[in-house]
């Protein structure tokens, strides 16, 4: 059992609206899933972790990157049944502590992942049961106040480990 926080907008997205196609959660909440969002030309099922740095070569990534990348992918393509997962938007730890961030929900019953190359949007998918928090933007939270509850300074990363402990605090804290 492992505990995750998962973006919902596409990269380089800072400073856009929830309105415009960066933000994917009403298509996690449409479907039933939830996503990343590179587009591969082969599942990465099909490939080793070399093959798969290389298949991302299209993003412009630099060595390191590729290989985050790639770690990412494994890792979200590794999720299982027991694993629970935070929605969110992420921060970064120099953005100003009075933003407010989207937490959308939870999700968790994590199915076999699956590339779906059919899909009108992000390829890299697992169907999941989603709780939802707040409307369809979610419920804000003062950065501020997100980071002392998750004990992280940041979430730049599509899918970051945080602790079983600072996913409790949030998702007691976005139920009430």
């Amino acid at each position: 059992m492992a505990y995750w926080a998962l973006k919902t907008r596409e990269s380089g997205d800072k400073g856009k609206s929830f309105d415009d196609d960066a933000e994917k959660w009403p298509l996690f909440v449409r479907d039933g899933v939830i996503a990343i969002g590179w587009i591969l030309k082969t599942s990465p099922e099909q490939l080793n972790d070399e093959e798969l740095q290389k298949a991302l070569k299209p993003y412009g990534y630099k060595p390191g990157q590729a290989r985050t990348a790639a770690w990412t992918i494994r890792k979200f393509q590794n999720l299982g049944d027991e694993d629970s997962i935070l929605i969110c938007q992420g921060y970064t730890a120099n953005e100003r502590p009075d933003r407010d961030i989207p937490i959308y929900g939870v999700a968790t019953n994590i199915k076999k992942f699956r590339y779906k190359d059919n899909s009108d949007w992000w390829y890299c998918q697992h169907k999941a049961e989603i709780e939802r928090f707040g409307d369809e933007k979610g419920k804000p939270i003062k950065k501020s106040l997100f980071e002392k509850k998750l004990g992280q300074g940041s979430l730049m990363f599509t899918l970051q480990p945080i602790t079983k402990k600072g996913f409790e605090n949030i998702v007691q804290w976005a139920r009430h």
